[in-house]
């Protein structure tokens, strides 16, 4: 798509701009593209959240355990295990 702008036609990529946008820039129409404006993100500890996580999987490993427990009175199939580390995962 052409515009055509002071008898100059600008192509789709080109930098065209209003001339306040223009003067702002120092009349400099070769803006590099590749600059990135993004502003960076914060960054996190993760050690709070997977000591969290830890301590939630223990709790589903003892509900687990105990529920397994029921199971075997009423002689039903037992849950399967969560714990990752005797399933060699």
């Amino acid at each position: 798509m052409l515009f055509r702008r002071n008898r100059v036609l600008l192509g789709k990529s080109q930098q065209g701009g209003n001339p306040p946008q223009i003067e702002k820039n120092d009349f400099n129409l070769n803006i590099s593209r590749d600059i990135s404006t993004a502003v960076g993100e914060k960054e996190i500890s993760l050690e709070t959240p997977h000591a969290e996580l830890v301590e939630i999987e223990k709790a589903i490993q003892k509900a687990t355990a105990k529920h397994n427990e029921f199971l075997k009175e009423l002689g039903k199939p037992l849950l399967l295990s969560t714990d990752f580390k005797t399933s060699g995962k």
